[in-house]
């Protein structure tokens, strides 16, 4: 964990007393990780028992939305969160001796799970981890939006529009499609104009998405038959 870098930010004789770094730090981890809002992570912290050994941490720990959400602030300004994440899996890798300089082209566990995630959920799954980062980052804009549109991106990424084979489900499927495209078009649309956002990846990412799977026809939105 970088607390190095987090030292920095504060003054070693000033100031009130800060929380232990490598716990704060691990804590911001965690909530990434997890796509935990700032609350999630306060009851994590005080409450759940895995999360507190984990981080070292004794029973009847506390710490404040707004602790957390100043840490966040420190990853993102500082670039942090990246390295993390690359020095966690590189750690992991050497833990599980696991040679990672060649790799199988030819896994049928990757082809499998590549085909199951389809452009329908592509679609879904951008929509709601985007709308986890404007919850997290940005609450006023968020609570703003329909709540029938929240609501239906608030389940599992595997449980996004997902449906069987038959000619029913085929049905509800288009329909689904559809609908996750119109979304997808609604936000990019809504948020066009708000620099805060169109700066996160995720934001990019629904544009980027959206040119490759939709365009629009005479004002309507229509999913691209074919994509590259």
């Amino acid at each position: 964990m970088p607390v190095g870098e987090l030292a920095q930010h504060f003054n070693p004789a000033l100031g009130a007393p800060t929380k232990e770094l490598y716990s704060m730090a691990g804590l911001v981890f965690l909530a990434d990780f997890f796509d935990w809002t700032a609350e999630e992570a306060v009851e994590a912290y005080i409450f759940r028992s895995d999360v507190q050994y984990a981080l070292n941490l004794e029973p009847g720990a506390s710490v404040s939305t707004r602790t957390i959400e100043r840490y966040q602030k420190l990853f993102r300004d500082n670039d942090l969160a990246g390295r993390v994440f690359h020095e966690v899996t590189t750690r992991l890798a050497e833990a599980l001796e696991l040679n990672v300089s060649r790799q199988r082209l030819d896994s049928t566990h990757v082809f499998s799970c590549m085909a199951n995630f389809g452009r329908t959920k592509l679609m879904a799954v951008a929509i709601k981890r985007f709308l986890v980062q404007v919850k997290r980052h940005a609450p006023q804009p968020y609570a703003a939006l329909p709540e029938s549109l929240r609501a239906r991106y608030q389940t599992a990424d595997w449980q996004l529009f997902a449906w069987g084979k038959n000619a029913k489900d085929a049905e509800a499927h288009q329909l689904a499609r559809q609908q996750v495209a119109e979304d997808l078009y609604w936000i990019v649309e809504r948020f066009a104009d708000c620099g805060e956002i169109t700066g996160r990846s995720s934001y990019k990412a629904l544009v980027r998405i959206f040119g490759e799977q939709c365009e629009l026809v005479e004002d309507k939105v229509v999913v691209k038959a074919q994509t590259s």
